[in-house]
């Protein structure tokens, strides 16, 4: 998997590669207002990356992470890029939901 340095990435560099189908989600927590469900499904963490799916919920196909606009822009949403590769970092949609991302080079070549 090659991802592409960036030197910068915001929400909106994200939102871009989602429509492009470029960028991987993997859920660091997601809290719900039932602590037993959050603790029973471990936070909603996730082992490895999938791709973000924009779409809707009817047609979202198995193994992807549905996204839509409000993903990137929300009003608690942030993004905070690794130092060394900004292509790579966390994704705050909300001060619950919290996802690690990394962006594709397109084409699937390093540049």
């Amino acid at each position: 998997m090659v991802t592409k340095v960036l030197k910068r990435v915001n929400r909106g560099t994200l939102k871009k590669a989602a429509r492009e189908g470029r960028l991987m989600l993997r859920c660091r927590y997601h809290y719900t207002d039932d602590y037993a469900f959050d603790a029973a499904t471990n936070f909603g963490k996730m082992d490895g990356f999938v791709p973000a799916w924009f779409g809707s919920h009817a047609d979202k196909p198995e193994g992807v992470i549905r996204v839509d606009d409000w993903f990137f822009r929300s009003s608690s949403g942030r993004v905070m890029p690794n130092a060394d590769n900004p292509s790579e970092g966390w994704f705050s949609v909300h001060s619950n939901l919290v996802y690690d991302y990394r962006i594709l080079a397109k084409g699937g070549g390093g540049r």
